[in-house]
């Protein structure tokens, strides 16, 4: 592949850096926090970058569709400045499919219908690629990963996972196709952090496959010697292969507290520290790294506000709110 010139990345590093101007900062999602009523949450968006989004009360009840909304159109025309559309495009397919997933654990399994995030693609494509129609518009390693899926499901025992499986099966599908899409960026920045992104959304796909079935799910790292250990030899304890990615602090972090509150930990502090690995991006003057860098941004304040905006919604305790809110980027 030929290697582009970084100054082909110079105007859509230019949007960037304005469009960073508009990401919430950390004090936004504390002095939220606390707010008590929807018109004071409304009052302290009115003072933030969201108050074009959002204009009386009545929209907070329809907060998702708005931020959704809001998430899709930025990084659309971010891609569409974009010298290559895989930095964005690697931000975008993860959205996509877990909304494949919820439709067939819908279908196949009788699961109550979940939120869809945000996409252009509607749940109606989804159904047809499940029923062999692929639409030209979606890339291939869709159609591989139900082709993959359906095969699974022939077998009795896998199919006995339920909805497991079709996590397991379309997670592979995606962390492979997202590898690809990072190698296209010829970034070493990049490259790192998809390096440690991979790994560890792999060690928690791990930790939930059946015994025995840890083939089936982690194909799509084969060659990466830090998962070879788990296909061909003694597996590593989830906790020992972490502290060869995350510092020994990231851990104590995940591991302290109860049983229960694990998985949500897990997902915090790993997220935590994968924002933390972007910092040099900030003040990178063009290239993908900067435009990866917002949209990683972006992504985690998504996050953010659906946490957030929900939690209030629903009269959640600010301090599980406070505790799941991931690490801003600005």
């Amino acid at each position: 592949m030929q290697e582009r010139d970084p100054h082909q990345w110079c105007f859509v590093s230019g949007k960037v850096s304005a469009l960073e101007t508009t990401l919430l900062r950390g004090d936004f999602l504390q002095k939220s926090l606390y707010l008590e009523g929807r018109e004071d949450l409304l009052s302290c968006i009115k003072d933030s970058p969201l108050r074009d989004y959002f204009h009386g009360v009545d929209d907070l009840s329809v907060f998702e569709d708005i931020i959704n909304e809001r998430y899709l159109t930025l990084v659309h025309e971010i891609r569409r400045f974009s010298p290559s559309a895989a930095v964005c495009d690697f931000f975008l397919h993860p959205y996509d499919f877990m909304n494949l997933k919820n439709l067939l654990k819908e279908s196949i399994y009788g699961l109550p219908p979940a939120k869809r995030f945000p996409s252009t693609v509607g749940d109606g494509t989804w159904r047809d690629l499940w029923e062999g129609d692929r639409k030209p518009s979606l890339p291939e390693v869709y159609e591989e990963a139900v082709n993959a899926l359906k095969s699974h499901m022939k077998d009795d025992a896998a199919k006995a996972d339920g909805p497991g499986l079709i996590d397991s099966v379309l997670d592979g599908y995606l962390l492979h196709y997202l590898s690809t899409l990072a190698a296209e960026l010829k970034s070493e920045l990049i490259r790192e952090y998809v390096r440690d992104y991979l790994r560890l959304k792999g060690i928690l796909i791990f930790q939930r496959v059946p015994a025995g079935r840890e083939t089936t799910v982690l194909w799509f790292l084969k060659g990466d010697e830090f998962f070879e250990r788990f296909l061909l030899g003694p597996p590593l304890h989830w906790k020992e292969a972490l502290l060869e990615i995350v510092p020994e602090r990231i851990v104590e972090k995940i591991v302290t507290g109860d049983k229960e509150g694990l998985l949500s930990r897990y997902e915090k502090h790993t997220s935590d520290y994968l924002m933390e690995k972007l910092e040099p991006a900030l003040y990178t003057t063009f290239g993908p790294e900067r435009v990866f860098g917002y949209l990683a941004g972006l992504t985690a304040e998504l996050f953010n506000l659906r946490l957030l905006m929900g939690g209030k919604v629903n009269k959640l305790n600010p301090q599980i709110i406070k505790s799941a809110l991931r690490r801003t980027y600005v």
